[in-house]
């Protein structure tokens, strides 16, 4: 268990350093012997440097204040209040070894003097050397017996040194000089916790338990111990006594919850974990934290997966008006492609909190899933307006545009999308894909070609632009060459691809290769080409080409019947023959 160290830093005193000042001379010694060290002090000089120097450190003029203070020291060496003032500077300006010479320095001269002991032991602390600040440390608590900061310090110098006996006798000390403190009581036992000794642990959870009875988390402490003690019943008995006194108190349901997993009792575990999911009273962070965990374990092992379910019912039915159940529930449900579920429940959680972009996201893309274009044109409007910033939110807005055929807004919304991308090149590339796409829709085939030789430069073996670039080049009838090549390389990585051989087929088409190209359509039928119109009609194209008119006739007829095919398939079959 790890020991917090509980801090009580020292509030250094203003210290009226300047010896010339009556009343208030904290280094009265080492002035008097300042004097008589340099036969060349110059009392007037001095209090020059000294006192501009104070001015000018005030002002925050720290450069010149160092500067008057080196200078007073030529005339006053190791001067313990210039030193002082010297240090602080140092520290403030984050030289810290620098500012602790100096005090060493200052203590030698002034061994007993507490602000500066003070001082130079939080400089110990913050270099950690914490050996030398716990000596300090322990200096101020002789010289000042009843000022508890010093112990407090101390016993932290002692914890960060793992030297955990010697800050329980100074914990000790505190209590016996200042009374009882729950919080040294509570340090005391996570170290006799760690220190395996038990019954000192409990010792001290029952005078906090007697200091506060209604204090919940203290009966959880005493649990535990128990607990690792290997003692069931004495745990059970907390626990009860715990349920007595707040019957309502869901965190003592949690409780019960692991310790019922730890000793094995899982039914009882799962009661006590539902019984605390219906509390209102249970913050829902916590309910997440869980539900989180449970997302974990159900990664692999989907056992578990109705009570989850009932968990994250159980999570809304009990905060209706928190977005972040809904949001939870909504993950479980995708994960598991339960798709329109899953939508409605983000619904809900944006309902409540409009403002979390992740569930805005996570809708986008399950609207994508489901081909819903008018949704997700309605919610990626919507969420350009919350995140005008969010890359992601334009890209959905261009492709429903584009696929309700909305091109001149497709291309305004991806081009405002792609400005926005920051270090994510495969982003880019998609935004790049789909402007390719929707240029060439707009007969902008130029800028279609710049935006698909942007995408392939982000990935070159993107097949989709490869197809799509290599496709609408042969539609075109540009650059050939380069289609076929682009083609013939998607193909070869995927052979069964009905697409992609039509693609590749049409390519050679183009080129006058129509036997090739024939073939390749074939093979395109039996890889399930054959419900598609467009791939019959470019078989009845080809076989046109090559005089078997019987065979594109045939083909045409198909492509007529599955739809799909160009509006001259009814004019081919008539004139029985290819129509470009």
């Amino acid at each position: 268990m790890a020991i917090t160290v509980k801090t009580y830093k020292l509030t250094l005193l203003l210290l009226c350093t300047a010896w010339i000042f009556t009343g208030c001379n904290p280094s009265k010694k080492a002035q008097s012997s300042s004097e008589t060290h340099s036969a060349n002090f110059h009392r007037a000089t001095f209090d020059t440097y000294y006192l501009e120097g104070l001015k000018q450190k005030t002002l925050g003029n720290d450069g010149d204040a160092r500067l008057l203070f080196e200078r007073a020291l030529v005339l006053a060496p190791d001067h313990p209040a210039v030193l002082y003032e010297l240090a602080q500077l140092l520290e403030r300006n984050r030289d810290v070894d620098g500012a602790l010479i100096r005090m060493e320095k200052v203590i030698e001269q002034e061994p007993n003097n507490i602000w500066y002991l003070g001082y130079t032991a939080s400089l110990y602390d913050r270099t950690g050397q914490y050996a030398n600040a716990a000596n300090l440390y322990g200096q101020l608590t002789t010289m000042q017996p009843n000022q508890p900061e010093a112990y407090y310090e101390q016993a932290s110098m002692l914890l960060y040194q793992n030297k955990l006996a010697d800050a329980v006798v100074v914990y000790d000390s505190i209590e016996a000089k200042f009374g009882f403190n729950p919080e040294v009581s509570t340090q005391k036992v996570k170290i006799y916790q760690q220190i395996k000794n038990t019954e000192k642990a409990k010792t001290e959870i029952e005078k906090l338990i007697e200091f506060n009875p209604d204090e919940v988390a203290f009966y959880g402490m005493l649990a535990k111990i128990y607990q690792q003690e290997g003692n069931t019943k004495g745990a059970i008995e907390v626990y009860e006594t715990l349920l007595e006194k707040s019957p309502d108190d869901p965190y003592i349901q949690l409780s019960l919850y692991e310790f019922y997993l730890q000793t094995g009792e899982v039914i009882r575990a799962e009661e006590s974990l539902f019984q605390a999911f219906k509390n209102p009273k249970l913050d829902i962070d916590s309910e997440i934290g869980i539900l989180i965990n449970y997302y974990r374990q159900t990664e692999t092992d989907r056992s578990e997966m109705p009570k989850v379910y009932a968990l994250l019912d159980a999570v809304v039915e009990a905060h209706p008006d928190d977005p972040k159940g809904f949001a939870m529930y909504g993950d479980f449900l995708y994960r598991d492609k339960r798709l329109e579920e899953a939508r409605e429940k983000f619904y809900q959680s944006i309902k409540l909190d409009n403002s979390r972009y992740l569930v805005w996201s996570q809708l986008l893309f399950i609207n994508s899933e489901l081909q819903d274009v008018d949704a997700m044109l309605v919610d990626s409007e919507e969420a350009m307006e919350l995140f005008p910033n969010q890359p992601v939110v334009y890209l959905f807005n261009g492709l429903a545009h584009l696929q309700k055929e909305e091109f001149k807004e497709a291309a305004f919304s991806l081009e405002q999308g792609q400005g926005l991308v920051v270090d994510n090149p495969a982003m880019q590339g998609q935004f790049f894909s789909n402007l390719g796409d929707t240029y060439y829709k707009l007969e902008k085939y130029q800028q279609a070609w710049m935006n698909y030789d942007r995408a392939l430069k982000v990935n070159p073996q993107n097949d989709y632009v490869l197809n799509n670039y290599a496709y609408f080049l042969s539609v075109q009838e540009e650059n050939l060459d380069q289609a076929q090549q682009m083609s013939f390389e998607v193909v070869q990585r995927n052979p069964t691809n009905a697409t992609y051989l039509d693609t590749y087929a049409w390519v050679l088409f183009q080129q006058g290769d129509y036997t090739n190209a024939v073939m390749y359509l074939e093979k395109a039928l039996e890889n399930g080409g054959s419900s598609s119109g467009e791939i019959l009609e470019h078989l009845g194209d080809a076989y046109a080409k090559m005089g078997n008119t019987e065979q594109a006739l045939n083909y045409w007829k198909q492509a007529l019947e599955k739809g799909g095919a160009s509006n001259k398939i009814e004019q081919k079959i008539e004139q029985q023959q290819y129509i470009k």
